[in-house]
Parts: C-alpha cells; sequence; structure tokens
C-alpha cells in the first residue's frame, strides 16, 4: 500500500506559551518547547531567549511570516514580523494564528483561500499574506484558547464560546455555514452547544475532523466530535465509510471524563481522567491507532478502543497524532518515556524499524534517550516529529522525518522525500543568528533595519567562506556596548537580532570583523 500524499505546509515557528494541542511536557517549566501541528507539515518551537518568533520551511503562500514568499524550501529559522513569544502561534497546512490569552489579539498570515484567516481581503483567492495581519472575535471577545486545523481555525473565548471559521466541507466547524462546499467561510461563527453542555473548553482539530470537550452541567467534561467520518475518527458510526457531512457536534462513544485529545489526518486518540486509559479511533491503515485492529487495511474503526500500556508503563502523558503517527510519554515511577507507533515512511517515528517503507507499526516502540538526556517535550507534524531532551536551563533541540520543505530546520535530505529516521539537531534555537539559503560570493554588512528602530532591530551580513565572525556594537564614543556575534559560522547571509531595550535614544556604531574584512555601520536608537 502507498501513504497518501497531501499537499501540506511545512512550517517552523518558535513562540511562547504551552497551550497548543500538540505539546506535551514530561515536566517543569521550559525556557524553549517545541510545537507542531498534525494536519500541516508543521513544526513549532518555543525560545524565550530572543523573545520573537521564528520559523521555517514551506513559504508559497507566506506561511513563514517573515514579509516574503519563497518556492524553494526553507531550512533555516526566519524571524515572524512585528511578534513577540508572548504570541502563542497555532499553525494550519497554509495559514497560522497566533494569540495572547486573556487578550482580544489574534493574529493571521499565510493564504486565505477559504477564508481561515477570518478576513475578508484575498478570501477564496491563493494570493499570500507573509505578514502578520490583525484580527479579532466578534463582539472583540476576549481569546482565551486558539486551534488550527488543516483549512480550518478556532477559538474558544473567556465564556467558554467556541468560534470557528474556514472550510467546512465535511462540517469540520461545528456549524452548517458554507457546509458541503469549498467556499471561503471568513466570518467567525459560534459552535452551539449541545445536550446539557454548558461550555466549549478545548478543541482539538484534525484534517477534516474535530473534536470538542464540553464541560456538562454535571462539572464532567465529554468529548464530541464534528466533520468528516469516512474512516470512523468521529468516534461514532453515524455515516462512517462516507463523506456526508456531520456539522452538529454529537458525543464520542468514550462515556468517561476525558481530559485530553490529538486529531490526526484519519484518527483520534482520546485520554480520560487518571491518564491511565488511552483510547483510540479512526484509520488504522498504518498502525497509528497502537493496537493490532485492522492495522494495515483501509477498514474504519469507529468504536473507540483501549491502547495498552507498554511493559512498565503505569500512565500516559499527553499524546501528540502526526498525519499517521503518533508518539507520546509512558510515565514508570515518575520518568517519562518516549513511544512511538504508525507510519514511518519517512523515518517519524525515530528509529530505522520499517523506515522508507509503507509497514504498519501498530505496537508503541520504546525510543532510546538522546545523549542518555531527560525528555521534555514532544511535537508531531504530518511526516515528520521533533522532540527536546536534557533540562530547561540547556534545553537540546531534535527531529526526524520528513525533510522535503526544510520542517527539520537542518540541512539533512532538505528538499528531498529522502527518509531521516536518525534524530538530527534541529535549528539553531540557542542563538540570534540565523542564516538564509544563498551562497555569497564576497564579504558584506547590510545597514540595519529598521533604521531608526525601537527597541529591536535586525542587523544581516554576508560571509563567502567558514569562518570566525566578530560582530559588535558601540556607542558614538567607541564604549563597546555588546557583543552579538563571537564565533564561527557558516558560509552564507545571517541575521542577528538586537534588542536595544535597555539603551538610551542616540546613535551607535556596530562593527563586523570577519577574516580580513572590516566594516561599520550607524544605527540611530529612537525611543
Amino acid at each position: 500500500m502507498m501513504q497518501k500524499n497531501y499537499s501540506y505546509s511545512s512550517v517552523v515557528l518558535i513562540v511562547l506559551f504551552l497551550t497548543l494541542t500538540d505539546i506535551v511536557l514530561a515536566g517543569g517549566g521550559p525556557s524553549r518547547i517545541p510545537v507542531t501541528r498534525s494536519n500541516a507539515n508543521t513544526s513549532t518551537i518555543v525560545d524565550y531567549t530572543p523573545q520573537n518568533i521564528r520559523s521555517s520551511g514551506r513559504n508559497d503562500l507566506g506561511q513563514l511570516g517573515n514579509g516574503s514568499t519563497s518556492s524553494t524550501p526553507v531550512g533555516n529559522l526566519q524571524t515572524v514580523i512585528g511578534l513577540s513569544s508572548s504570541y502563542n502561534p497555532a499553525p494550519g497546512a497554509e495559514h497560522v494564528i497566533a494569540y495572547q490569552s486573556g487578550t482580544t489579539a489574534l493574529y493571521v498570515w499565510g493564504c486565505n483561500k477559504y477564508g481561515q484567516l477570518g478576513r475578508s481581503e484575498n478570501a477564496g483567492t491563493t494570493t499570500p499574506h507573509p505578514t502578520p495581519i490583525p484580527i479579532t472575535l466578534p463582539g472583540n471577545k476576549i481569546v482565551s484558547y486558539v486551534a488550527v486545523g488543516r483549512y480550518s481555525s478556532f477559538a474558544v473565548d473567556n465564556e467558554g464560546i467556541l468560534w470557528s471559521w474556514g472550510y467546512n466541507k465535511y462540517g469540520e466547524l461545528g456549524h452548517s455555514q458554507g457546509v458541503g462546499t469549498e467556499n471561503a467561510n471568513f466570518t467567525p461563527t459560534e459552535v452551539v452547544v449541545v445536550d446539557s453542555v454548558v461550555k466549549w473548553t478545548s478543541v482539538y482539530p484534525g484534517a477534516h475532523h474535530t473534536i470538542v470537550i464540553g464541560q456538562m452541567q454535571s462539572g464532567q467534561s465529554r468529548a464530541y466530535s464534528f466533520g468528516r467520518n469516512n474512516m470512523g475518527q468521529l468516534g461514532r458510526t453515524e455515516n462512517v465509510g462516507t463523506d456526508v457531512p456531520n456539522p452538529v457536534p454529537k458525543l464520542v462513544n468514550v462515556n468517561k471524563t476525558v481530559t485530553y485529545a490529538s486529531a490526526g489526518f484519519e484518527f483520534t486518540l482520546l485520554i480520560v481522567t487518571g491518564a491511565t486509559e488511552l483510547y483510540s479511533f479512526g484509520s488504522n491503515q498504518f498502525g497509528q491507532l497502537g493496537r493490532d485492529e485492522n492495522s494495515g487495511t483501509t477498514t474504519p474503526n469507529p468504536t473507540p478502543s483501549l491502547v495498552a500500556l507498554p511493559s512498565g508503563i503505569t500512565s500516559w502523558g499527553t499524546l501528540v497524532a502526526g498525519g499517521s503517527h503518533a508518539l507520546g510519554f509512558g510515565y514508570e515511577s515518575g520518568t517519562a518515556k518516549l513511544y512511538s507507533w504508525g507510519s514511518n515512511q519517512y523515518g517519524q517515528l525515530g528509529s530505522t524499524t520499517n523506515s522508507g517503507t509503507t509497514i504498519p507499526n501498530p505496537l508503541p516502540k520504546l525510543i532510546p534517550l538522546i545523549n542518555s538526556e531527560a525528555w521534555i517535550s514532544l511535537a508531531a507534524g504530518e511526516n515528520h516529529s521533533m522532540v527536546t531532551s536534557g533540562d530547561y536551563a540547556d534545553p537540546h533541540f531534535w527531529a526526524c522525518g520528513l525533510n522535503n520543505w526544510g520542517q527539520l530546520a537542518n540541512q539533512a535530505n532538505i528538499g528531498t522525500m529522502t527518509p531521516t529516521p536518525e534524530w538530527v539537531v534541529f535549528g539553531t534555537p540557542v542563538s540570534d543568528v540565523q542564516q538564509e539559503t544563498g551562497l555569497p560570493s564576497e564579504y558584506s554588512l547590510e545597514q540595519n533595519y529598521p533604521n531608526p528602530f525601537n527597541p529591536t532591530t535586525t542587523i544581516a551580513f554576508q560571509i563567502p567562506e567558514r569562518g570566525f565572525v566578530n560582530l559588535k556594537v558601540f556607542d558614538i564614543a567607541g564604549n563597546e556596548v555588546v557583543t552579538l556575534v563571537d564565533r564561527e559560522l557558516e558560509t552564507g547571509r545571517h541575521e542577528v537580532k538586537f534588542n536595544a531595550g535597555k539603551l538610551s535614544s542616540g546613535v551607535y556604531v556596530y562593527r563586523i570583523e570577519a577574516g580580513n574584512y572590516t566594516s561599520s555601520k550607524k544605527l540611530v536608537l529612537m525611543k
């Protein structure tokens, strides 16, 4: 059997908050964390140190938010324009929404073909929006939580009202607006509560189906679903095996308090109170349900069934669903152990077992520690995975799987469909230096931008060969203010963020020394 190929975007983002559904923490409070979405080949990584959001990967529709577009892979981290790490981005296949919980602030960028940006401009077209644009919910509601599906968008406000907009062909928005069509539904519309639900508390979109958690009058939290049910991914039998839309939220057949969910392309994972029970349902073509039932077939599995705890494991941590694979922490005596299962066609399980094939891997497989470092967090994209190891003061980022658009933020097999089953270093998260594609033929130092600035600006330079680079900032009297770069860098164009928040307004000078090349330019801080 051949695995389906989906035209998802590949993006990597660096962000602050930890409320995205595809993040898992092994414990504690990190300074950086990777995040990614299952229904778009996306990776997201949190980095407090530079206090900005960064991205890499596919950028033909402005998905990177760096103010430009590119038809070629971008495997080096780019800075999202104008947003600090206080914003929490939720990336979809071709768009991103960033928000600050407890405020009305929402920023969107990327494609608006299906109205997924929540605004009328260029709705119904593939015109790129490469720069973040502000939007608000109806009534200027305060945002508590945002989640993004393949082409759909969701927000829960502080009153527990769920809003949705974007693609709704299969009813994945939870209302009837545009259902059964590919119209652009750019107006956020309320998903009405049903049964004895008091409010919606969280939402977990897949590609074309959605899982929501509703708080009942009894105080119990139950899982509801709507959207496509061709593989039983709604956890109920209604219209199973068909493409008939299911736009009304209805109960998943798990009569227990649900604490967490994660939705993949055509499958769903649910964890109930106590975290000792993990239920899965939907497609099991590649073993993504973590059990043998109908593994390797296209038979729908609409009945939620238990995934057995691995030997020695007493409870599950939060799970992440990729396109057709899953990863998760299992806990043994309080220690997190990493398991993966499902498709390994591109090495996304972090193991060489059946890598490069479509053989199912239905049983959770233990993934060894990297460099004997404890696990911190994990994330899953459509065909790739990310983990963090070490400690929160000095975390180390790793990625594996498909890197056709640079979503691994590493040059390994970039631009190809070659599997990368080994864990490779993900990006340069501890440094503010960013390298873009293209090999320069000479040294150069560019004028900073913006200039004048307050309080941050970007300094770019090019080096034609690998070598030691020193970049410093001085005040007008010649006193050294800060050293921005003092190490060996690879050939290419590099960007460095300079934050002058603690400096006084005035004229400053930045100077580069690289090989036999020296150059200086002035910059103006205007507060």
